[in-house]
């Protein structure tokens, strides 16, 4: 009380705090020096706020653009995740991995080792196979086959524009497989077809 006896006392003890420029240390004495101090701080803050904003701004459009962050959201508008509980979308988002490619990126490659399966979240790519070509866009999914078979992949996919991709990979995919079986069941179906569609080409 005999030191922050009233409000006033109390603003100026808790802005000196912050910005150290009072307390313990040398401070203005008179309520004109602490009002033009008060001024001062602030405008400092502001000249070192500006740039500060402005460079991590830069950093973050220039991380947005070679990259995007997986959120909840974003994994739930994928069709084969929709259906599942919130527990799980959340597990889901710690285990995919996410990239974003420009138009003409080759992703996989055909006779490559499958190392990861790949979710659409936007854009759309070209899958070139024995069976032809086929655009998969939002919400699709490919290079499961790679990972049910053990073997090389089978086509290769490139990006029509830029797209963003939701990465799984290989072990994580077996685990969500044993974990969530109608997840895997419906992998499972999509690869079958997409497998007798190359046979009969």
């Amino acid at each position: 009380p005999d030191r922050l006896g009233d409000m006033p006392s109390a603003i100026w003890w808790a802005a000196a705090m912050l910005a150290k420029i009072g307390g313990d240390e040398i401070a203005p004495a008179t309520t004109l020096g602490r009002i033009i101090a008060a001024i001062t701080v602030m405008l400092g803050i502001g000249c070192f706020a500006l740039p500060v904003a402005i460079l991590g701004r830069g950093f973050y459009e220039e991380i947005r653009r070679r990259d995007f962050v997986v959120t909840f959201a974003m994994v739930a508008r994928v069709p084969l995740f929709s259906h599942l509980e919130a527990g799980s979308i959340a597990d889901l988002v710690s285990l995919l991995r996410a990239r974003t490619v420009p138009g003409g990126t080759t992703i996989i490659r055909q006779g490559d080792r499958g190392d990861a399966m790949y979710f659409i979240a936007s854009g759309a790519v070209e899958v070139a196979s024995a069976s032809g070509k086929v655009r998969l866009g939002e919400g699709d999914f490919f290079g499961e086959m790679a990972l049910l078979s053990q073997e090389p992949r089978s086509a290769t996919v490139t990006a029509v524009g830029a797209t963003d991709l939701l990465i799984l990979d290989a072990e994580d995919f077996l685990r969500l497989v044993d974990r969530l079986p109608d997840v895997g069941t419906r992998v499972r179906a999509v690869a079958q077809g997409r497998m007798d569609a190359t046979m009969h080409a």
